[in-house]
Parts: C-alpha cells; structure tokens; sequence
C-alpha cells in the first residue's frame, strides 16, 4: 500500500541527501510519494537544490502552513519552535491512506522502508526507534562511519527482548522522530496539538495521550529505525522555546506550561486546535489554500500577548 513520507525541518542543512538516498535504496522512488516541511523552502535555491538529490520521488517541497509562531506571518520576536504546526501541514497534504513523519539530520537504516510498508497492513499507529550519535559518516545513502553516543541511545529498545520483532506497546511510547499511522486516524484524533504546544515543544508527547486515551493500538519496531547526527542538531541556532514557570520556580512539581499542557492532556480524546483538520485537509486537497491565523493573540497559559514573549 502506497503511503507518504513527511520530513520535516527548520535547519539551513538538514542533510537532505543522508534521507533521499538512503531511502531510495530502498524503494522504488517515481512510486514513492514525499513530503518536505521546510521552514526556508522559499529561500531562492533552495527547492532547486533538493531537486537535484531527488532520485526520482515525487516531492512535495514546502514550507509549514501559517502561523503565529513562526514565519512571515509571525508576531512573536522570533523564530519559534512549531513542531505540531508542521505535522499538520504533512498531514493535511497526504494523499495517501497512510502517513510516516521522519526527522531531519538523519539517514534510515536499510530495514526502514520494509517495514513502514509493513506497518500500512495495520491499523495502528506503528512507532519506529532511532539512535543519535556523534561523527556520523554517510556516503550515497550508506553510513560509513559513526562515534556511538552513550546518551543517544532510545530508551524503548531497552526494554523489548528481542530487537528484530515488533511488538504492542504503550501509546505512551510515541516519539516523534519516526512512525507510521493512518491518515484517517490522525485525523479522528484532530491532529497533533499544535495550539497547546506552540513555542514550547512537547507534540509527540502530547499526542501519545490522545492515542492511549482512545485506545489506539500502538506497535514498536525496533527495525524501523533512524539515525541521527547529534552534531547536526547544534549547527543553527535553535528555534526559540518557551516553557513559564507561575510561582515558586524552585517548586516541586513547579507551575509550568509543560505540566499544565500534560494535565490537560490526560482528559483529552481530541487535540484542540481552533479547527477541524479534516475540513481543512479536504479544503487544501481540492486546491484551497492555508488561512493565515489571527488568533489567538496570546499565550494560553500566562496570557502573555505573543509579541510580548521575552525568550531569555
């Protein structure tokens, strides 16, 4: 069954060549549909550069849809980081029955493809693991050579017995760094939390609730699995976040949006994003365009107005 691959990135170099190549060792690629979410896609070379690692895919190549957070349609100070905002606009622009975000700075081990396909024969939301590590070498899609990261490794590999099979897992193990997952289940969930999250981070973690609060299955594959550049993650300046703290900051548990986003969350079977991303996703695949948001105009959790925020 066909699916779209979304790659999502707001780095100058995300090493775009480590994901294309590698993929299309593995795949047929004038059959494989992807999606490129890149904060400078606009930038003059910049899609005529990627088109020139293509390898025969059918890339849709764009930025994140609108937002107050980020971009030219920002009112905040600066640059911030948007995450859940850039999984929608993949989200709303797949065809497909089925759906893989991948991050950037990264290259797919050469089971990846295999089994993502695989995970299309489920319905479920199939979670795949990843390793970061330092030195990272890629030579036409092919790592030859890395320095391993002690503090890289993911966590969840640890503690299935055996690192071939797939196997149930909790919903709360959902990383955002690879997965697969049906369009039409994202959509019933309303989407990743792009309003509760923006300019703080969190999505995937947010997300994991709204899949257990469902029951949503979920399945690991520890073959299904990336590797990234930890390096690469500090080349730019990183997109700004923001996470306040209400009272006592020494408090324990402190009053902070990140704690009161998951409090939120845990009696959430939908993600609340002002819209119906479904409406939104017909709307935009009949030829329509993205709104440009005007609101809200402030930070949910302190009421600070978005052109306010200080990041120190």
């Amino acid at each position: 069954m066909k699916f779209a691959i979304a790659y999502m990135t707001n780095r100058r170099n995300p090493h775009f060549d480590w994901f294309l190549q590698s993929l299309s060792r593995q795949c047929v690629p004038a059959d494989q549909p992807v999606i490129i979410v890149d904060f400078y896609a606009d930038e003059p070379g910049r899609k005529e550069a990627v088109l020139e690692l293509n390898c025969g895919f059918n890339i849709t190549h764009v930025t994140p849809k609108p937002s107050l957070w980020q971009g030219k349609h920002k009112i905040t100070k600066g640059e911030c980081f948007d995450a859940g905002n850039a999984r929608n606009t993949a989200l709303c622009l797949a065809r497909e029955m089925y759906i893989a975000w991948v991050d950037d700075v990264s290259v797919l081990t050469q089971n990846w493809y295999s089994r993502a396909l695989t995970a299309t024969t489920r319905n479920a939301i199939t979670l795949g693991s990843y390793r970061k590590v330092f030195n990272l070498e890629v030579n036409n899609g092919l790592i030859t050579g890395l320095t391993d990261n002690p503090r890289g490794h993911d966590s969840r590999r640890r503690d299935v017995r055996n690192l071939t099979k797939i196997v149930e897992c909790d919903p709360r193990w959902l990383f955002g760094c690879s997965l697969v997952a049906p369009v039409e289940t994202m959509l019933d969930l309303g989407g990743w939390p792009e309003s509760l999250c923006a300019g703080t981070g969190y999505e995937d973690v947010i997300m994991a609730l709204v899949a257990r609060n469902n029951r949503i299955k979920t399945y690991f594959d520890p073959m299904m699995m990336t590797i990234e550049s930890e390096e690469a993650h500090g080349v730019d300046s990183p997109f700004l976040r923001w996470d306040p703290c209400k009272g006592d900051p020494n408090a324990k548990p402190r009053d902070d949006k990140s704690h009161a986003m998951i409090r939120i969350a845990l009696a959430w079977k939908r993600t609340d994003n002002g819209y119906d991303i479904r409406e939104l996703r017909n709307r935009v695949l009949s030829g329509g365009e993205f709104p440009v948001p005007t609101e809200p105009v402030a930070e949910w959790f302190t009421g600070t107005k978005l052109d306010e925020i200080l990041f120190l």
